[in-house]
Parts: structure tokens; sequence; C-alpha cells
């Protein structure tokens, strides 16, 4: 029963540290919008340093992201190949992408050159406004579905055992609630849909205020899940006291 315990911790942990660290979009009651250009007629180096560190933020963003999709565990293969593609330093790829426009600021001299790449930046690859919550909401999604499963399959062991000891009263009830608690986290995991994976720029900019809110409103909707799969650790915990 020890190894049932460690086996929910470890994946909850992992769980709220993407909680405890994700994107931006997340923290934000409105969707970002694209900045203006400065009135100035001419592009200084200190416009071209600051469109580039805008940049590199993003890479580096973006590779703490592929980091993420490279270590989780429950992932499907699906969405782990979905998610590496979008994010990864392929031709197709969000780094590559970022890496290409990096290298051209070098060329930007005129105003609306530097209009044109902040658009691009913001506008074309909404990397925290929809890639960061796209990679996040995926992860947790599939690891509520993998952890309320096996949680599931844990149901019948965790009767038996209480059966065959007594049938104690804490036990019991903390078993009913194991198994709600359980079915709440797997029916809100579900109930996301393809939407987290499926998630793009263009999706985003065709109903900015709309998507912002799917998003916000899924976060919460996976925050409550998280929050049943901690009470069904207690649950067990609960059990195995009283057994």
């Amino acid at each position: 029963m020890k190894k049932i315990v460690r086996y929910v911790g470890t994946p909850l942990a992992a769980v709220a540290a993407i909680v405890a660290s994700a994107s931006p979009a997340f923290a934000t009651s409105t969707p970002t919008s694209t900045p203006t250009s400065t009135p100035t007629s001419t592009v200084t180096s200190t416009q071209i340093a600051q469109l580039q560190a805008q940049i590199n933020q993003r890479v580096s963003f973006l590779q703490t992201l592929s980091g993420r999709i490279q270590n989780s565990k429950s992932l499907t293969s699906s969405d782990a190949s979905t998610l590496s593609a979008e994010v990864g330093s392929s031709s197709s790829g969000d780094i590559a992408a970022m890496q290409s426009l990096l290298s051209s600021t070098s060329s930007i001299t005129t105003k609306a050159q530097l209009q044109l790449a902040y658009e691009t930046l913001y506008d074309v690859y909404r990397i925290y406004a929809v890639v960061g919550p796209q990679v996040d909401l995926t992860i947790m999604q599939d690891q509520i579905l993998s952890v309320s499963s096996e949680l599931t399959n844990l149901e019948s062991t965790l009767n038996s055992l209480i059966q065959a000891n007594g049938d104690n009263s804490a036990a019991a009830s903390a078993y009913s609630n194991l198994v709600t608690v359980v079915a709440q986290a797997q029916s809100t995991a579900n109930a996301l849909g393809s939407f987290p994976v499926s998630l793009t720029p263009t999706i985003y900019n065709t109903d900015p205020n709309g998507t912002h809110t799917t998003i916000v409103n899924d976060w919460q909707q996976v925050k409550g899940a998280l929050a049943n799969i901690k009470t069904a650790r207690g649950d067990i915990l609960t059990i195995l006291k009283n057994v």
C-alpha cells in the first residue's frame, strides 16, 4: 500500500510544478495586444535591442516548454508529438521561427519594418498567449487523466482491503469520497476535449477575448481537478490508517 501513496504523490508534484510556473497568459485578465511603434522616423539601436530582448525571452520560454514536454511521463504519444513539433527547433517549430526572426532584426532600418517584426512576434506566433497554455494545459490534462485512471483501477483493491479488515467506518467513508472525487477529476479533464492541444494562434486571433476566456476557464477547471486528486490522496491515507 505504500506504493499507492508514492504513486499518487509523485505525479501530483509534477503537476503542481507546472501550476506554479505556468505561462503568463494564465495570470492575465485580458489578451495581450501588439505594441505600436514609436513616433520616431528612424529606428535606433535601442529599439532593435528591445525587440531582440523580447524575442530571446520567448526563445528561453519555449526551451522551458520543450523541457516540460520531454520530461512528461503522462503525455500521450500523439500529444507529445504535436507539442514537440509546435515548440521545437525543426523548420516548422516556434524555436526555429524565433531564431529566424531574431536573425532578421539586423536588417531592420525603418519604422514600418520594426512594426512588422513586432506584429509577427505578437500576432503570428502568440508564444505566451497560445503556445504556453497549449503546452501546460495539455500536459496537465494528460497527467490528471493518467492519475485518475490509475486511481480508478486501485478502487477495487482498496475496497477489498476495507472489507477484509472489518469495514471500518472511517475507511469506508474515505473510500466513498475517493470514488467521487476521482470520477470528478477524470470527468473534468475529459471535458476539456481537444481544445488544449489543438489551440493555435489562428484560433486565438479569430476571437481573442473568447479564446482567452476559454483558456482561463480551462485553467480553473484543471486546478479544480488537481484539488480532487489531492483529496483522493488524502482519502487513500485515511484508508490505510484505518485498516
